[in-house]
């Protein structure tokens, strides 16, 4: 069990610093692309970086779908828990695990979903991103939904096991 909890820690850790790269990236990125548009009207020549607008894309996608998987960890979507504050002990372990089995589901849907959404990826790419002189496949960007899906399930599993072991938020 030790083993499990290090790795929890080591995995979240990582998505953490992911998230803040993502968040710098992305930051950098925009400002180039504002940067450059500010220069080229500044002297009367367009340039344009056009990559910029879809590497933005691509970095904010996996920033918004790593964090939503960061917001279910830390149990911070939104809930209307004035009707479980209210109920007894028993009803409010029953409420929250039949919470985390709604949870599941759509989870389930969301990586179903989502791993449909990268088969079809394979066949479109960006316009203007590449990697090895070719273009980067849509994938790359629906890739985020699958994954953060596996990170939220991992997540709702923990607090569902956690709240079968007596309650508790996770370590």
């Amino acid at each position: 069990m030790k083993v499990f909890v290090k790795l929890h820690r080591a995995l979240n850790r990582l998505e953490v610093w992911a998230v803040v790269a993502l968040m710098l990236a992305c930051v950098a990125v925009i400002l180039l692309q504002i940067v450059d548009t500010w220069i080229s009207r500044l002297f009367d020549e367009y340039h344009s970086h056009a990559w910029t607008q879809e590497l933005a894309l691509l970095l904010f996608v996996w920033l918004v779908f790593l964090g939503a998987s960061l917001g279910v960890q830390a149990r911070a979507h939104f809930g209307i828990d004035l009707v479980v504050k209210a109920l007894p002990a028993g009803g409010r372990r029953a409420a929250t695990l039949l919470a985390a089995l709604a949870m599941l589901l759509v989870i389930g849907v969301l990586i179903a979903f989502g791993v449909e959404l990268c088969a079809d990826g394979l066949k479109q790419t960006f316009s203007t991103l590449s990697l090895f002189g070719r273009r980067l496949p849509r994938t790359t960007a629906y890739l985020a939904i699958p994954v953060s899906g596996a990170l939220m399930l991992r997540y709702v599993l923990i607090l569902a096991w956690q709240e079968l072991r007596g309650g508790g938020r996770p370590s």
